[in-house]
């Protein structure tokens, strides 16, 4: 289906638009398509889902290394920020668990500068980072972060697969 389908007055799916255009289009568009509270909630719960695909290199990294004493730190702020984005908890909360999740990525990115050639480091870093923007996400400090789209545990192209995918699963499920 065409684009030209529709008529000046007549909406155009989302889901068209991920088809035709892709991830990065679509996200784009979602602000256009519905009220800026429920596309925040959307996108918030989307970024938390793509976070968490990166959870195991952070996770993997401070069990080996023991670098931090608790790695569920980035854990903990994605599922804050979905408990804020489903009213369950306190903004109190969210800034709590971004602090946390801030810390960790920062002292993270230290490490990383240390060891410019050491690839659990920097996935553990990124994965940490895309925890954090997914709770500012959130709190609405934060557009849909480029960061949560590109940090990848596969190839790039299989995770962005996986992304398209899990949004197109959030619209239809939207829409029910």
């Amino acid at each position: 289906m065409e684009l030209s389908y529709y008529g000046p007055d007549e909406p155009i799916p989302l889901s068209l638009i991920l088809e035709i255009f892709g991830l990065e289009d679509a996200l784009r568009t979602l602000r256009a398509t519905t009220t800026p509270d429920e596309a925040r909630r959307f996108e918030g719960l989307l970024a938390c889902d793509y976070a968490e695909r990166t959870l195991p290199a952070f996770e993997a990294y401070a069990k080996r290394t023991k670098w931090i004493p608790d790695e569920n730190l980035p854990r903990h702020a994605i599922e804050t920020a979905r408990q804020f984005l489903r009213g369950e908890t306190t903004l109190d909360a969210v800034d709590a668990a971004v602090q946390s999740a801030s810390n960790v990525a920062f002292g993270l990115d230290l490490d990383a500068e240390c060891e410019p050639d050491d690839a659990p480091i920097h996935a553990a870093h990124d994965a940490a980072e895309a925890a954090l923007d997914a709770a500012l996400v959130a709190l609405e400090d934060r557009e849909f972060p480029r960061s949560v789209l590109d940090v990848v545990d596969d190839t790039p192209e299989s995770e962005r697969e996986w992304q398209t995918q899990r949004f197109a699963e959030l619209l239809e499920k939207a829409d029910k």
